[in-house]
């Protein structure tokens, strides 16, 4: 009998990696597509929404959010492959991503 924990856990992570991988998509549509006086009402909200105004803002939220959902299926692939003596780079790989999309992002803007 399988572990059934890992294989929640598993699965999980397939869904939420879905999820984050088409949320940058959704957001835009809601944001820019959607209706023209959205963009105007998300800019007015607090911190967060506020900031949705910039590109800068929105395209390092929108690639954050597309490298967590990349990372969160690599890990439903590595699991189910038993390869579990790799998950343990994955974080430092995915801070390393981030953090040089980050720099990318800065230096594209600046």
């Amino acid at each position: 009998m399988k572990n059934t924990t890992t294989d929640f856990l598993l699965s999980l992570s397939l869904v939420l990696g879905m999820i984050l991988c088409l949320s940058p998509f959704l957001l835009y549509w809601f944001i820019h597509i959607y209706d023209g006086g959205q963009y105007y009402w998300v800019i007015q909200g607090p911190f967060p929404f506020s900031h949705m105004g910039s590109f800068a803002y929105q395209i390092v939220t929108y690639i954050s959010l597309f490298v967590g959902g990349v990372l969160c299926v690599a890990v439903y692939l590595l699991g189910k492959e038993n390869k579990w003596k790799y998950i343990s780079l994955l974080p430092l790989v995915g801070v390393v991503a981030v953090i040089g999309l980050y720099v990318m992002v800065g230096v594209i803007v600046t």
